[in-house]
């Protein structure tokens, strides 16, 4: 009796051990920097998720790559299917040469038995006309059915595109009013930032310029009054010609810890679903 209670003090102590390890794992891991990196560069958007000292990417997926890949080795292989040696079609085509010269003599033979034609053409008319009609109904209803089915990734996007500056005002604000205290643990840091005002006439860009260093100051301003903010490029510039659109860049890395993320990404899911700016309806 006493072997067995022996036996069951020390499973009894290996699993309090084990528990105890799995708890300061845990606490480690709370105090474990969490952090996003984002960059928008040549109009594509790039998003890696940072845990400690390693980098995952989320955006763009993986498989989308594998896929083109896939897609372009198949085009690759059809291609050469289609460059094969042509001998086989000049020795085909030959004997459909004879075999044409041997129908003739018979076609003009049979010429007057062919009365019916024009009724079976105007029925392949009516038939191919119908065709027709219904692919274009098809055609009509598929952007219909993309435009409704467009994803929450993507009007996020058209958003930011639309008014970059407006797009993170908003976004700042929506932080402040969930986040509250909670952003004094939310760091931001290697923030770059190269943006161009284009429009059509040159009065226009230098309103719109004026308006948009003014978000961007006041942006600026209360973001640093309630996190840490560590900027290396700030440039706004007025693009008169349109020809620096390519150079535009955004790209900064959020750092935190895990039960800040936890908390303020709840909040700040469920106002942005809620928010007309951030997340336009369909």
């Amino acid at each position: 009796m006493s072997a067995f209670l022996a036996v069951l003090l020390t499973a009894v102590k290996a699993l309090g051990l084990i528990l105890a390890g799995i708890l300061v794992l845990a606490a480690l891991a709370l105090f474990l920097p969490v952090g996003v990196s984002v960059c928008y560069e040549r109009e594509a958007m790039e998003l890696r998720l940072r845990i400690g000292p390693v980098k995952i990417l989320l955006w763009p997926r993986p498989s989308g790559r594998k896929k083109e890949k896939k897609k372009t080795s198949k085009a690759k292989a059809e291609q050469e299917k289609k460059t094969a040696p042509a001998k086989k079609k000049t020795t085909a085509e030959s004997a459909e040469g004879d075999k044409r010269t041997g129908q003739s003599t018979e076609e003009s033979n049979t010429s007057a038995a062919s009365c019916p034609r024009p009724v079976q053409k105007a029925e392949n008319a009516a038939k191919q006309t119908g065709k027709i009609s219904s692919q274009a109904e098809k055609d009509e209803k598929t952007p219909r059915q993309k435009t409704e089915k467009q994803g929450v990734t993507e009007r996020i996007l058209a958003s930011f595109k639309k008014d970059p500056g407006e797009f993170l005002s908003r976004l700042l604000d929506l932080l402040i009013e969930t986040a509250g205290s909670l952003l004094r643990g939310v760091k931001i840091c290697r923030l770059r930032v190269f943006w161009t005002v284009t429009r059509e006439e040159a009065s226009a860009t230098a309103i719109a310029y004026g308006r948009a260093i003014t978000l961007l100051n006041t942006a600026l301003a209360k973001a640093r009054d309630h996190m840490k903010i560590e900027s290396e490029e700030l440039r706004l510039e007025p693009d008169f010609t349109g020809e620096l659109t390519a150079q535009r860049r955004i790209s900064f890395e959020v750092l935190t810890r895990p039960i800040t993320v936890v908390i303020i990404a709840v909040r700040l899911i469920w106002r942005l679903f809620h928010d007309p700016v951030l997340l336009p309806k369909e």
